[in-house]
């Protein structure tokens, strides 16, 4: 065999080795598989961000229903008289 052979050889199996070794990443990664996710699906900054969507919405929605309520959603349907006498 030639050094080249037996160097790689040697590098391989230090590398094969090296990854079969089970450390704290292993034991990190099984009890969290998915440390950026805070529910099935969401990070936390898209759980917030909904939630800034729906305050947000929520308070138009508010506007709007106080509006109706006063009868400031439309304008007055009154006449002026505005024929001289």
């Amino acid at each position: 065999m030639s050094k080249r052979s037996v160097a790689a050889i040697a590098c391989l199996a230090a590398l094969g080795l090296g990854g079969c070794s089970s450390g704290d990443r292993a034991r990190e990664y099984r009890s969290n598989p998915t440390p950026e996710l805070a529910s099935l699906a969401k990070r936390p900054a898209d759980i917030d961000n909904r939630r800034a969507y729906v305050r947000d919405t929520y308070y138009r929605s508010a506007v709007n229903d106080l509006g109706r309520f006063w009868l400031m959603d439309r304008p007055s349907r009154l006449m002026y008289n505005v024929t001289p006498f």
